[in-house]
């Protein structure tokens, strides 16, 4: 798969349990971390868009945990975007920097008013702005 955006990020202590294992619901934050840091690299924030009048929001994450990662581990994670209508879908996966194993498979679905989607468009890649 091609990705648009790919992020490296190091585990850190207090993302782990007692046994040294990322705590599943981080996962959620490397996610949002990867999505703000695309925007950003794309010339826009979450913040701008707001201003515009478009609240992106989370509509559904669905994620596969294939393997764990733990204290010290340093992680890539990797984003791929398209739209289907107002919907912006974020295909994101996270690897194991060490050996590249694919660790989990995030599937994102963002909304937004179609109206307000169409400032947003100018700022992110050609491959994002039509709908599929």
């Amino acid at each position: 798969m091609d990705y648009q955006f790919e992020l490296p990020i190091k585990v850190r202590d207090y993302e782990t349990d007692s046994q040294g294992i990322v705590n599943n619901a981080n996962y959620l934050h490397y996610l949002e971390i990867t999505r703000h840091d695309f925007c950003e690299q794309a010339g826009t924030s979450f913040r701008a868009m707001q201003e515009q009048g478009l609240d992106p929001v989370v509509r559904k994450i669905e994620i596969e945990y294939i393997s764990s990662l733990t204290l010290g581990d340093s992680m890539i994670s990797k984003l791929r975007m398209h739209r289907e209508g107002a919907r912006f879908i974020f295909r994101q996966d996270i690897f194991n920097a060490w050996w590249c194993g694919l660790l989990s498979q995030p599937y994102v679905s963002k909304t937004a008013d179609c109206h307000a989607a169409t400032s947003l468009l100018k700022h992110l890649p050609n491959t994002c702005r039509t709908p599929l």
